[in-house]
């Protein structure tokens, strides 16, 4: 025992006295670390003890009537630190004060426009309680706990409160609020209010897809989606390389209306060679088979280009479905078409001001409006080895737009070509005798680039903004 010769000698008279009467505190590890043991003997010494495990009060506590004396064990000892009250002058416990800083929210509440992420945090073994629908922590049958930090998605309107406990003290409380704010639509002729299709106003690009979804119809390379019967939209896309191309295919014509897609550094590497697999695409209701009959006649013409998606293989073969086709004179396709397409592929590269470029590609397979005057679009028609009656446009054209982050403007223009089983028209002069995107519109009856908000796309397409490829300025 401990405690001095006099000690000893009467907690033995009092343990054999008292045995019966003991009370034992067992410390938590919480207790142990935060309540101090303070006791003064009369002999002018004091002993303290900041962490121990149990305390047992032999007869009763300090001052009640029966008390006797008190042993301490301290560090997971069987052998007792052991004081008689008639040797004390003061026995005290206390707690101190233990400031534990309030939780940090980041950020601080505010106005979102969106699905904002939110952090809480605590100092270093705290423990966060936290509440979202307003109540305070402690008290809600709802409440929340997690350690030192915790991330949340705040997609609407939304109170936080949070506090941190660490040794069983509790922090203040920490609030922030989030008010959901929906901006006013500017986007009156977007994707996404056409009614009944629940197009989403963003999405993460799919990992890896080749099917018919209008998921994606809120990009910004989408023209407005066509919802007649027999309409459908497919996505062609590869995890490491984001989107291919979309498309939107007409069953009933059993035709291409147009393809879109970007050209940025991700999706436009040169890794691989042209795979020339040729197939239908299972994606659709009705799609072409690999090849014409009248293949002496028409080339199966790309919208996408093959060499636009060499940056694996597979990405490559998604530019080979028959959906991505139109049937084109070899004149047409493997001249004037191929030297716009490489020009734009070669002069065009993305830089930190202009890092990505729109583009849709199609052909007519309706009627088109030029100079007023309304003719067909069609040349005629061809049939493919299944039977398929396939429509030959009479007219190509590319459409394009690029944003420029340090101008914070946007320009667009068109390209337009009648194709030909000759004599067609050279790339110069068509890249000269470019047009608005509203001219475009007129002609083809498709609203191109509606994803923009109004006022932008209204400034956008009345001009044919044309830019120098080779500076994208």
């Amino acid at each position: 025992m401990k405690g001095g010769a006099t000690t000893m000698k009467k907690i033995t008279e009092m343990s054999r006295l008292v045995l019966a009467s003991l009370m034992i505190i067992a410390a938590t590890a919480a207790m142990a670390q935060s309540q101090t043991v303070t006791i003064t003997l009369k002999n002018g010494t004091i002993k303290k003890y900041t962490s121990w495990d149990s305390i047992r009060y032999v007869g009763g506590e300090w001052n009640t009537a029966g008390g006797i004396g008190v042993k301490i064990y301290t560090g997971g000892s069987t052998v007792s630190d052991d004081y008689l009250y008639s040797q004390m002058d003061n026995f005290v416990i206390t707690t101190p004060v233990v400031t534990v800083a309030p939780p940090v929210i980041n950020p601080n509440g505010g106005t979102i426009t969106g699905p904002t992420t939110v952090t809480i945090s605590a100092e270093n073994g705290a423990t966060i309680y936290y509440t979202t629908d307003g109540s305070y922590p402690l008290t809600s049958s709802t409440v929340q706990t997690a350690t030192t930090s915790v991330t949340l998605t705040v997609a609407q309107t939304t109170t936080i409160r949070a506090i941190a406990m660490k040794h069983n003290n509790f922090s203040s409380e920490t609030s922030a609020v989030f008010t959901m704010q929906t901006p006013a639509d500017n986007n009156v002729n977007a994707n996404w209010n056409i009614a009944g299709l629940n197009i989403p106003k963003g999405k993460a690009d799919p990992t890896f897809t080749n099917q018919s979804t209008d998921d994606y119809a809120w990009r910004l390379e989408y023209p407005h989606i066509n919802t007649a019967s027999g309409n459908q939209r497919v996505v062609k896309a590869m995890g490491n390389y984001g989107i291919t191309y979309s498309l939107e295919w007409d069953n009933n014509k059993i035709a291409n209306r147009w393809t879109c897609y970007t050209m940025c550094s991700k999706n436009n590497a040169n890794n691989v060679s042209r795979s020339d697999d040729f197939k239908s695409d299972e994606a659709v209701t009705t799609s072409p088979t690999n090849k014409y009959t009248q293949s002496s006649t028409y080339s199966r013409g790309h919208l996408c280009p093959s060499a636009d998606r060499l940056a694996s293989t597979n990405q490559n073969k998604q530019t080979f479905y028959m959906t991505n086709m139109q049937p084109q004179y070899q004149a047409h396709n493997g001249g004037m078409w191929a030297t716009l397409e490489k020009y734009v592929r070669e002069k065009w590269q993305p830089t930190n001001n202009t890092d990505t470029l729109y583009v849709i590609k199609a052909a007519t397979i309706e009627n088109v409006t030029l100079n007023g005057t309304s003719s067909t679009g069609i040349i005629t028609t061809t049939t493919d080895d299944g039977g398929h009656v396939l429509p030959v446009p009479k007219y190509f054209y590319m459409a394009f737009l690029y944003y420029n982050k340090t101008a914070n403007s946007y320009k667009a223009f068109a390209l337009w070509t009648e194709q030909k089983t000759s004599n067609n028209e050279s790339a110069n002069s068509v890249i000269t005798n470019r047009i608005s995107i509203d001219e475009l519109e007129r002609r083809t009856g498709i609203d191109f680039f509606c994803n923009l908000p109004d006022d932008i796309e209204a400034t956008v397409e009345v001009t044919a903004s044309y830019w120098d490829f080779s500076g994208n300025d």
